[in-house]
């Protein structure tokens, strides 16, 4: 053989297992990202599990915070209608009495 195809095929043959060295430590670090990756995108799902669950329930509160204070509004608007009413009853209540009242004064003055 060929002191120059002996050559090129050792220089080939060193130049390849340069490639695959470079290949091999390229694909660790490959498997190591996607490694992480799936830890990322494991904890990322358990995050967005979480979150949803959050916001089912907040939005779960914030439907029954709506239906009280709907209740609550109509509760007040009943209380200061019978607050009304009441202040009324007793204002004509004490005016009667006191006419009433005076009434009788008069009566036993004369």
């Amino acid at each position: 053989m060929n002191y120059a195809v002996l050559l090129v095929n050792s220089t080939f043959t060193c130049e390849f297992h340069a490639f695959i060295r470079e290949f091999h430590a390229f694909t660790r670090e490959f498997h190591a990202f996607t490694r992480e990756f799936h830890a990322f995108t494991r904890e990322f799902h358990a995050f967005t599990r979480e979150f949803h669950a959050f916001t089912r329930e907040f939005h779960a509160f914030t439907r029954e915070f709506r239906t009280f204070t709907r209740e609550f509004r109509t509760f007040t608007r009943e209380f200061h209608a019978f607050t009304r009413e009441f202040r009324t009853f007793t204002r004509e209540f004490y005016f009667s009495t006191l006419s009433r009242v005076r009434a009788k004064i008069k009566s036993n003055l004369h």
